[in-house]
């Protein structure tokens, strides 16, 4: 459901539905409401998302949101566990209106006719603070297997945000399907704007974009708009090896060019499956990783004294930003590059550095060299810079 609000000439008043009586409204947007509502025969609470047909323009957003049903009822294969699920559409002279699954309660519990009872959705989740690393990553896997299941079926989402992830049983599932498209890159540009990225057409990798964006505001729990820089909660936790894989995965997610984004909702979800294996193995309980390296210290101990060398630098991974973005970094006079030889470009997280001060430049093809000075890496772990307004002409982002 869309962020903004529409006011509609009617009173509020619940339309009269079949079968239904509608409870209260729980959510409104711009291309219709959200209320609870209870079968009149077996008394199931459901979620209802009424369109009205008698309002300005009320004719197109209808027309456009029964096609987008029909895709995706048509479209998919099979239901999958982290989309949510649609039970029955209909039409009245007044209304279009489907039937879903109602999220749980924010308090965890089910749905209620408690006058309490609120939706829970990720937005909800994450308004006060960025939530737990392993959370964020459970999240991220139900998210992106969602978007996998869907882009597998040729269609894209075109609207991937924060509200639009429910919660139904203490499982993500991602909702609305009111945009729904084929995802060939033909369909207009239609969604949040925040969340849309800043080229390319709104297809796959548009919703692996926003879906980036979403996995960041989970982690930092700063908006959107922020993207790429760490709030102070995130910065405290940042050693964490789930959030630091959950970061690489996003630069790339929400890179500007398209073709440098995954491709689609499964490559990303295979991307994170892979990263999650490593950081797992980071993560484990301490008195495991003793035990492991206990077995390798007593391997080693007879080596000890005949191969004793002074201990390696510490090394850090560290963040990169500049606006705008795509800027090659340079480190004591040297290209960084991965191990494949390729520049790294802003924003990026650079593994592995010596935790020393470093002399940092930025360099961007039809801009002079952006030089940021000395920057000691034992100390901070993000290094932004901007170039001058008058020398910066173009945008880093799209406006939200």
């Amino acid at each position: 459901m869309s962020d903004e609000t529409v006011q509609f000439p009617e009173d509020g008043s619940a339309p009269k539905l079949p079968d239904l009586d509608l409870l209260r409204r729980i959510g409104r947007g711009a291309y219709g409401d959200v209320w609870l509502a209870q079968n009149r025969t077996t008394g199931r609470l459901l979620a209802v998302k009424v369109v009205r047909l008698r309002t300005a323009d009320a004719a197109g957003r209808a027309a456009r949101e029964m096609k987008a049903l029909i895709r995706f009822d048509a479209g998919l294969p099979a239901p999958h566990e982290n989309l949510l699920t649609i039970h029955h559409v209909g039409q009245t002279d007044d209304v279009l209106y489907y039937t879903m699954d109602p999220a749980d309660d924010v308090s965890g519990k089910a749905a209620s006719v408690d006058p309490a009872y609120q939706p829970a959705t990720l937005s909800r989740r994450i308004e006060k603070a960025p939530l737990p690393p392993e959370e964020c990553l459970r999240h991220a896997e139900q998210l992106l297997a969602g978007l996998a299941h869907l882009h597998a079926a040729g269609l894209a989402h075109r609207d991937v945000k924060p509200s639009n992830c429910l919660f139904v049983g203490g499982k993500l599932k991602l909702a609305d399907f009111g945009l729904v498209t084929q995802a060939d890159g033909t369909s207009s540009l239609l969604g949040t704007p925040k969340y849309m990225p800043p080229k390319g057409p709104m297809d796959a990798r548009a919703d692996v974009y926003a879906a980036g964006l979403v996995l960041y505001e989970m982690f930092t729990g700063l908006p959107a708009e922020r993207f790429p820089q760490w709030g102070a909660e995130a910065l405290k936790a940042r050693a964490h090896p789930v959030l630091r894989a959950l970061n690489r995965l996003v630069l790339r997610a929400c890179q500007p060019e398209p073709e440098q984004r995954f491709a689609n909702g499964g490559e990303m979800l295979a991307a994170l499956a892979e990263m999650n294996t490593h950081a797992r193995a980071k993560s484990r309980p301490r008195w495991k990783r003793l035990a492991i390296a206990g077995v390798a210290l007593l391997t080693a101990a007879a080596l000890a004294m005949a191969l004793w060398r002074p201990s390696p630098t510490r090394r850090v991974d560290v963040n990169f930003i500049t606006q705008p973005f795509e800027a090659e970094v340079y480190l004591d006079g040297r290209r960084a590059e991965d191990g494949s030889g390729k520049p790294y470009t802003t924003p990026c997280t650079i593994p592995g550095l010596p935790a020393r001060v470093h002399r940092v430049v930025f360099k961007l093809e039809g801009l002079p060299d952006l030089e940021v000075g000395e920057k000691d890496l034992a100390a901070t772990r993000e290094v932004v810079a901007q170039w001058p307004k008058a020398e910066n002409p173009r945008p880093a982002t799209r406006n939200p």
